[in-house]
């Protein structure tokens, strides 16, 4: 547009780096001799800088990775709706960067099973066997569209998400 309007155009309410509620919650179940447990947190209201897509959707760095959204998102005629510019027009930073960045992840589940004592009779030194796998990080909701949301930074810049992690273990107690 060509027209300036002070009262619109001087200020953005571009949300805040501080969320508003950040928590978590577990629940487990046992029966006999079998357990499962579950971590999920989580943080809501939360916006951050997204400075991949700056990279990621940006011509100028043609060499690296970009999205299919350069393809199909792009404006290329007269009346086209489209969130990235002309293909000739440079990507600068724009407030379309800021991302909500809030998530609720899955970040832990353990499944175990106990032996029964009466099983461990025959070895008079064994008090208890459990044998266990767990897995951490499994899964994050978000509409952040960067690596990972969870970040202390105040913009995403290609940081290595939190890890997805297996774990199968077995503990002897004597």
């Amino acid at each position: 547009t060509t027209t300036y309007n002070a009262a619109v155009q001087n200020a953005t309410n571009s949300g805040s780096l501080y969320p508003n509620l950040t928590g978590g919650f577990t629940t487990s179940l046992s029966y006999k001799g079998f357990s499962a447990s579950a971590l999920l947190s989580f943080v809501s209201d939360v916006m951050r800088w997204n400075n991949e897509d700056f990279y990621n959707e940006n011509q100028r760095y043609a060499t690296s990775n970009q999205t299919v959204r350069m393809l199909e998102d792009r404006w290329k005629n007269p009346g086209d709706v489209a969130t990235l510019q002309r293909f000739d027009i440079p990507r600068n930073f724009t407030s379309k960067d800021i991302q909500d960045a809030s998530f609720l992840r899955l970040r832990n589940v353990n499944l175990a099973y106990n032996v029964p004592a009466n099983a461990l009779s025959k070895l008079g030194f064994v008090k208890g066997v459990k044998i266990f796998v767990q897995g951490q990080n499994l899964f994050t909701w978000t509409s952040w569209r960067g690596l990972d949301p969870e970040n202390n930074a105040v913009y995403g810049r290609f940081q290595y998400p939190n890890t997805r992690t297996y774990t199968a273990g077995l503990n002897v107690n004597f």
